[in-house]
């Protein structure tokens, strides 16, 4: 039986902490308190670090990136007001004008990502047991946004909108999902499951830089 006072988001958040504990790495959480809205995890030295989690993997096989967080429907197809090539292209073939970008491109927000993926659905019945992810993504941000740019086309072709009514000129929200077996084929990244990520914890410190 689920427990629902435990949110996945919480839950996985901590768990992560645990995680990278195992992987040799010390971590905390850095977004409670007043500061909910700060990057999850920080390293002693000062890694960020956001966590993900993704359920029925099994079946989908990719991740959801957030691309944008807001746009209006202020704009025109044909036209960009972005400076970044990515968000430019996309007003320029959905007509909306941008107002946020997602997490992952705002400035000094993140240094990498924990993704952890669930080929099934999560549930949780109790906080303190360890529900192991059948697989774990370990990535810079660096090695993302190269990845993005190499395969904008793809990416931006992939992008799925969510529309939101009766928020005035927001209009919505979009996200892109992305292949993880063409990601991690192509980027540099520490992926496999935990008892494989152990193996390499060496190597995921230096690569974080932590």
């Amino acid at each position: 039986m689920p427990n629902y006072r435990i949110t996945k988001t919480n839950y996985t958040e901590d768990l992560s902490v645990d995680i990278f504990k195992k992987l040799n790495i010390k971590v905390v959480r850095n977004n409670q308190d007043n500061n909910t809205t700060a990057v999850d995890l920080v390293s002693e030295n000062g890694i960020k670090i956001d966590v993900q989690y993704s359920q029925n993997f099994a079946r989908y096989g990719d991740l959801r990136l957030d691309f944008v967080s807001a746009y209006s429907h202020n704009g025109q197809i044909g036209l960009g007001y972005s400076k970044e090539e990515l968000f430019n292209l996309f007003e320029i073939k959905y007509g909306y004008k941008v107002n946020k970008k997602g997490k992952y491109f705002q400035d000094d927000y993140l240094d990498a990502v924990i993704i952890l993926f669930y080929d099934k659905e999560l549930i949780i019945e109790k906080a303190d047991i360890f529900y192991e992810p059948n697989t774990i993504l370990i990535m810079t941000k660096k090695e993302l946004m190269n990845y993005l740019h190499t395969f904008k086309e793809i990416c931006l072709q992939a992008t799925k909108l969510n529309i939101k009514a009766g928020l005035g000129d927001t209009h919505g929200s979009a996200f892109i999902p992305i292949n993880v077996n063409h990601l991690r084929a192509n980027i540099n990244c520490a992926y496999g499951d935990l008892a494989y990520l152990k193996t390499i914890s060496k190597e995921i410190k230096n690569y974080l830089s932590c």
